[in-house]
């Protein structure tokens, strides 16, 4: 087996690349946050920045070209800051800065500037509204682009940054001028920071802090948008489920792999892939992912199947709200067609149709004849010494595309 690991690890390797991405991406969000943070009232409210996402978790599965950056903010005379459920949008809270502001009224000329900026984002009630905080957040990105001239210069490269407004994300795509075409993006993601003892879910956060994100909603709120609802994040807590599960991370990128190669995939989101795990992490104890990475892939794909036939993956902090309530039923069905063939491929257990499951045709390609013979001496041998070919013959070509995604699919 080691042999089989040692081929596949000289096929893709992602080095070079992510050295080149990660310092131009360091480039940029230091540049960015710096502009931003000479705004007085930014200053003000910034607390750190945090990257998550993918590529925070160790779940890439292709190239570095995503980067996700929680912009953490917290209001001055933050113990005043009151939180509530929004009971008609489960998941989501309320932002109430009544207090915050009685508290500054009391001492104007201390605090005049932030009374009059804060004063300006709330509605009549003292609500916090995510339109007019992202409002006022974009002109800011937009001033800081303007000033560099929408470019960096790394090297002997010159790079045009490209904005737009990505639901509540602040999206910058890098673009080589010369080559012409994206190299990668950025997602500036604001989110209020609130220590755990403000958290509305029923579950118990196991990390010190969460965010309230200002994730605009669709639909109306008695007759008008609700812009006054922000989605509750708890990404600390969430990697530290994930983590030191053996197995989870390879299987949960494998599944990643699988929907990238399929476009009536597009739909499952990273984010509900994880979230599936979470649920598993909570219904299998640690012992489930030491087990032959093609077990669990069956497990996990044969979970994935029921969510998408009930049409539901619940949010694992709040477990009323419907991750999938937003798409169309059409959409959940082609998913879930997709989700029974690749359980009767896993079932069926052809090498060709394993690697035709999460390998593209140019990834298959990279694999010689000569390490195809290997593959094939190490499949022989597993079945003359164990005597199970059936299970053998899967364990190897499941290792075979496990190795891959250790080094080429990771996000």
């Amino acid at each position: 087996m080691d042999n089989v690991y040692h081929i596949l690890s000289k096929e893709i390797n992602i080095d070079k690349e992510r050295q080149r991405y990660t310092k131009l991406y360091d480039i940029i969000r230091k540049t960015i946050l710096d502009g931003l943070k000479r705004n007085d009232n930014f200053k003000t409210l910034f607390s750190n920045e945090k990257l998550c996402g993918s590529y925070a978790d160790n779940l890439k599965v292709s190239k570095p070209n995503e980067f996700d950056i929680v912009i953490r903010l917290q209001f001055p005379a933050k113990d005043y800051v009151q939180i509530y459920p929004d009971n008609e949008n489960k998941g989501n809270v309320f932002i109430d800065l009544t207090d915050v502001l009685t508290s500054f009224r009391r001492d104007i000329q201390k605090e005049n500037n932030m009374y009059v900026f804060l004063s300006k984002l709330v509605d009549s009630q003292g609500l916090l509204l995510e339109n007019k905080f992202q409002q006022w957040l974009q002109s800011l990105m937009t001033d800081v682009l303007t000033k560099i001239n929408k470019t960096i210069i790394y090297g002997n490269e010159e790079y045009k940054l490209k904005y737009r407004r990505e639901g509540p994300a602040h999206n910058i795509i890098v673009q080589n001028i010369k080559e012409n075409q994206p190299l990668f993006s950025i997602d500036f993601v604001p989110g209020f920071v609130f220590p755990i003892e403000k958290s509305v879910s029923s579950r118990i956060p196991n990390s010190a802090f969460w965010e309230a994100i200002p994730r605009p909603l669709k639909g109306l709120h008695n007759g008008q948008l609700n812009n006054s609802s922000f989605r509750t994040s708890y990404t600390d807590s969430e990697r530290l489920l994930i983590s030191g599960k053996n197995q989870m991370k390879n299987a949960l990128r494998l599944v990643k792999k699988y929907r990238d190669l399929r476009t009536n995939m597009k739909h499952l989101k990273s984010y509900y892939i994880k979230t599936l795990f979470l649920w598993m992490n909570e219904d299998y104890d640690k012992t489930f992912w030491n087990k032959p990475i093609f077990e669990i892939m069956l497990v996990v794909f044969q979970r994935l199947e029921e969510c998408l036939l009930d049409g539901k993956i619940q949010f694992f902090w709040h477990d009323e709200l419907n991750l999938l309530q937003t798409l169309k039923s059409t959409q959940i069905k082609e998913m879930h067609g997709e989700i029974i063939r690749a359980i009767k491929t896993l079932e069926k257990a052809s090498r060709k149709d394993i690697l035709d499951l999460f390998l593209s045709s140019e990834e298959q390609a990279r694999v010689t004849h000569r390490e195809l013979a290997v593959i094939s001496d190490s499949v022989e041998e597993f079945r003359e010494k164990n005597n199970k070919p059936f299970y053998c013959y899967i364990t190897v070509y499941m290792l075979v595309i496990s190795f891959q995604l250790f080094r080429a699919l990771r996000q």
